[in-house]
């Protein structure tokens, strides 16, 4: 790899990271996970030892 294309590796590597994390965090959270995150909440709030 020629010495200026090694310097902007860094670079293009960090743009497609932020793609990608872009992409992931804009996808819509799954039906099923928010059903687990309900009932997770119901339990923690049963117990009486919420912390928070």
């Amino acid at each position: 790899m020629a010495p200026a294309q090694e310097n902007h590796a860094p670079e293009a590597i960090g743009r497609r990271l932020r793609d990608l994390y872009d992409d992931v965090v804009n996808e819509p959270v799954p039906d099923d996970f928010m059903d687990l995150l309900a009932k997770l909440d119901d339990t923690a709030g049963d117990d009486g030892d919420e912390q928070g």
